[in-house]
């Protein structure tokens, strides 16, 4: 058995209310329905009751159809609204569609009694809208986990180097310590001193330990969306930061130009560095067999109409012609052992944030690949 629709009958004219329910409960469905005469009264009862469907009329004694539209949405509430009248002008259902009324029937004895078919076709019509949102959030959701796995898989690309870069500031403190130890084993006021210099160095190298574990802890931390305003140049900068002990390892040099000063990006600091650091390392790849001297990578940003636009230039082996269109697909990759899904992660992500990415390939070798971001003052 299905369940009854609720319904909120909202109109200061009892007769009105009267032929209205005449038509509603003389239909197939089982409704039931909540009257309302007043604004007072219909104030005490929304809220408390979840209701299915508002039918209100335009003209009330002290508010209107508009004022229960509002009324409804202030309280944060997404239940459709039919707005019913015998007075109302096509300026007024214009006005009522909107302020998202979900539709408009004329107070005549013809259209009251097509009223159920009228219900019928707006709640399909909101369960089709609701269940595309659901689809929407579960895909943004399938999104995001992706997105989170792709981080970790880049992380733990990133482990040899990385503990090869750990392990310095670690051999030093333990350096460090050993010179402390001995110097406060000496006597007098100079052995003080040169333990609490060997303890200042020890607190340098833990500070640097402490950043890198810090800024990869960052990375790949599992989160919700969190657009806020940022300065990108910084994101660019915390992004080379994330590579740096990779592009070391691998004779990479990375130049930074910031461009002039930008207006501020409204982003997700996290899911920006991702599609930075995804680009960085393919540019790293890109240039293995590169001549040492000749593996440089160039990072950009400008303004231009669409925004800011980041362009991240590698001297690497380029991309052909017809791989160029493919790029972006989930599952092409130009690598041996690639999944093919890095790039395709980064374009759902500048997508999400109302910009594009592309790539287009340099005059002389190697590619640039592009992305642009509205700014903050554009959206």
């Amino acid at each position: 058995m299905t369940e009854p629709i609720r319904i909120l009958l909202v109109d200061d004219s009892a007769s009105d209310r009267a032929l209205a329910i005449r038509a509603l409960t003389g239909g197939p469905t089982h409704v039931i329905i909540q009257e309302a005469g007043t604004r007072a009264a219909f104030l005490d009862v929304l809220g408390k009751i979840a209701f299915d469907v508002i039918i209100s009329d335009y003209n009330m004694q002290g508010f209107n159809g508009l004022d229960v539209i509002s009324l409804v949405r202030e309280r944060g509430l997404d239940t459709p609204i039919v707005l019913l009248t015998g007075t109302g002008t096509e300026e007024i259902a214009i006005e009522a569609m909107r302020q998202g009324v979900a539709d408009y029937v004329i107070k005549t004895v013809d259209h009251i009694k097509r009223l159920p078919a009228t219900l019928e076709h707006v709640l399909e019509r909101v369960e089709a809208e609701r269940a595309r949102q659901r689809a929407e959030e579960e895909l943004r959701e399938q999104q995001l986990k992706l997105a989170h796995v792709a981080r970790l898989s880049t992380v733990g690309e990133m482990v040899a180097s990385v503990a090869h870069e750990i392990n310095q500031p670690l051999y030093a403190i333990a350096n460090f310590a050993a010179a402390g130890n001995r110097s406060l084993q000496s006597s007098g006021e100079e052995g003080r001193e040169k333990a609490l210099h060997w303890l200042n160095q020890i607190a340098e190298q833990a500070e640097r330990t402490g950043k890198i574990v810090r800024r990869m802890r960052d990375f790949v931390r599992k989160a919700e969306t969190e657009y806020v305003k940022l300065d990108l140049r910084e994101v660019v900068r915390q992004s080379i930061e994330l590579v740096a002990v990779e592009a070391r390892h691998d004779q990479v040099r990375i130049e930074f130009e910031p461009g002039v000063p930008l207006s501020s990006v409204q982003a997700d600091k996290i899911q920006l560095q991702q599609v930075l650091v995804n680009l960085l390392r393919n540019g790293f790849e890109a240039m293995a067999d590169t001549p040492a001297e000749e593996r440089q990578i160039s990072v950009r940003i400008v303004e231009g109409p669409d925004g800011a636009c980041v362009s991240v230039v590698d001297a690497g082996h380029g991309i052909s012609a017809e791989r160029m269109d493919k790029l972006f697909e989930a599952f092409f990759t130009t690598k041996d052992e690639g999944m093919g899904m890095g790039l395709a992660i980064c374009n759902n992500i500048i997508e999400a944030h109302g910009g594009r990415i592309w790539a287009t390939p340099n005059p002389d070798r190697g590619a640039t690949f592009h992305f642009t971001l509205p700014l903050e003052e554009d959206r």
